[in-house]
């Protein structure tokens, strides 16, 4: 019989990460494990930085462990502001020590802030929360018009309000009533 060890780790993630749109977005490479001290240099640049990281305990030789892990090890997030960096451009996320280099093919690539926001609703865990708020304000047997997806311009009647945070929906298709399940930006003020 052999007993569990030390490889189940409990994960915590971050608090919620708002992306700054106002920013332009690059993906960088750097030296594995060196996150931190690229983050401090950039940061002291007035570049806006994001390390997506998570917390874990592990039990180590019988002691519990916790630590701070990256989930992209030797990648970081990084946002230029058109105005303070126009001069130099990319050339201050090139000059920094611990940068191998900037993602992209033919250049660096420009992740748009929308792409990153919905990676940092993600990584942070924290839609699911909102999905339930938004869907408190839903009443049953409720008509909203549909504003979003394949059935925009049609109307809904809400039958059930799901454990996900989800819209369980009636639409009337072809004179038939079809159920849908639809995310709460979907549906329309009623």
């Amino acid at each position: 019989m052999s007993r569990k060890r030390g490889n189940d780790p409990q994960m915590r993630l971050e608090a919620r990460r708002i992306v700054n749109p106002a920013r332009v977005w690059f993906v960088l490479q750097v030296v594995t494990a060196s996150e931190e001290r690229c983050e401090e240099t950039l940061r002291a640049e007035q570049v806006d930085v994001w390390v997506p990281r998570f917390s874990a305990v592990t039990v180590r030789r019988g002691r519990k462990v916790e630590g701070r892990h990256p989930f992209f090890p030797g990648y970081l997030f990084a946002g230029l502001d058109r105005e303070v960096h126009a001069r130099r451009w990319t050339a201050t996320l090139h000059d920094t020590p611990q940068v191998i280099d900037i993602l992209g093919v033919e250049g660096p690539l420009e992740m748009p802030s929308d792409w990153l926001q919905a990676l940092a609703d993600r990584v942070t865990g924290n839609t699911r929360t909102e999905k339930l708020s938004a869907a408190a304000l839903f009443r049953i047997e409720e008509m909203r018009p549909v504003i979003h997806g394949p059935f925009v311009g049609f109307m809904a009647t809400v039958r059930e309000i799901l454990a996900t945070g989800r819209i369980k929906a009636d639409v009337a298709i072809f004179g038939r009533e079809t159920p849908v399940e639809f995310d709460p930006a979907w549906l329309g003020a009623a």
